[in-house]
């Protein structure tokens, strides 16, 4: 009778249990170089996805991005962060050699994302010398909160080091957990320097229409996805 009732309680607790983070992040990490190069398949959560390249070179297209300054291909690629599920979210210039599948070799930008069950975090972002001080970290933003709008997840953020992407973080209406270290950022010729908080994590705005309006300003129709929000959030949640 005990072992019929644990074995009861058992099948209730999986029954209940969430969606599990897939293994392909993990799997990633124990692949030998030498084997990852020869990899062609694509794991079940992004198979929704067009994929490109193979092994260490593979990207699974997300969406593009077009307007007078920036023409990208945003695509998802495994981040090799062996302690939880990550990815990077990559903005590949579009009007490089479209035949050089070498995408490190076209990068503009990156995201490294951290993958929850029903969130979006924020690690970290790059963006190339050529494209900084134009605003354009505001923009690879919005699109990746788009995305999340989409895929019906929450974004946030985890310790953000860096005062500029501290600002444009605030500049859409993200608040810090805690005050962190407060920086002086310098503004414009004349004007006061900018406060940033550094070494803090950020929530999002919780007036979520304020969001989606800052997001629709910034973005305005530049943004084609080529992703059904289903597929989005498998893809950023590496969960099936």
């Amino acid at each position: 009778m005990a072992c019929a009732t644990i074995t009861t309680l058992l099948i209730a607790l999986a029954a209940v249990r969430p969606p599990q983070p897939s293994s392909v992040w993990r799997d990633w990490q124990t692949l030998p170089s030498s084997s990852r190069a020869r990899v062609h398949s694509s794991p079940a959560c992004l198979r929704g996805l067009a994929k490109t390249g193979r092994g260490h070179t593979s990207t699974w297209q997300l969406a593009q991005y077009d307007d007078d300054r920036l023409c990208v291909e945003v695509a998802l690629a495994i981040d090799q962060n062996p302690l939880e599920p990550c990815c990077k979210l990559l903005f590949i210039d579009r009007a490089a050699d479209a035949h050089d599948s070498r995408w490190a070799h076209r990068k503009r930008g990156y995201m490294l994302v951290a993958c929850g069950e029903s969130s979006s975090a924020l690690r970290g972002m790059w963006l190339h010398e050529s494209l900084r001080g134009k605003g354009l970290s505001k923009v690879l933003l919005a699109i990746w909160l788009r995305m999340c709008a989409q895929a019906d997840i929450t974004p946030q953020t985890q310790e953000i080091n860096k005062p500029l992407l501290s600002l444009a973080l605030v500049a859409l209406g993200f608040v810090p957990r805690r005050q962190g270290i407060v920086v002086d950022v310098a503004g414009a010729p004349g004007a006061p320097p900018r406060k940033a908080h550094t070494r803090i994590d950020f929530v999002a705005p919780a007036d979520t229409a304020a969001l989606d309006r800052a997001v629709e300003k910034l973005l305005g129709g530049g943004l084609r996805l080529a992703a059904s929000g289903a597929d989005l959030r498998r893809a950023l949640t590496f969960r099936e």
